[in-house]
C-alpha cells in the first residue's frame, strides 16, 4: 500500500483505514474520476484535502472519461506500466 512504502497519508485508501471512506469513495468514483471537465473545481479540490499526487492506472482509467495527460495541474513524475504517477500543482 502507498502509506505503508511511502510513509504519507492517502486521500482514499483501504476502507478499514480511511476515515468518512464511503463519502471518499462517492467523491472521487461519482465526480472526480467520472468526467474529464469541471477542472477548476478538481484543481481545487485537490489542493484543499492536502492531495499532492494522483495515482492513475488501469483501475481509475475505467471509472469515466477523466483524463490526467490533459490537466495543467497534474504533472507525470513517475511512471511504471500502466500506472502513473502525477504531482498535483497550484
Amino acid at each position: 500500500s502507498v502509506p505503508a512504502m511511502t510513509g504519507r497519508r492517502v486521500f482514499l485508501g483501504h476502507g478499514h483505514q480511511t476515515i468518512d471512506w464511503w463519502s471518499k469513495v462517492q467523491t472521487v468514483l461519482g465526480w472526480f474520476l467520472l468526467t474529464n471537465g469541471d477542472d477548476e473545481a478538481k484543481r481545487s479540490f485537490l489542493i484543499n484535502n492536502n492531495v499532492t499526487h494522483l495515482i492513475f492506472g488501469v483501475y481509475e482509467d475505467r471509472v469515466g472519461d477523466f483524463e490526467p495527460p490533459q490537466k495543467s495541474y497534474l504533472v507525470p513524475v513517475h511512471q511504471e506500466g500502466n500506472v502513473t504517477v502525477y504531482q498535483v500543482v497550484p
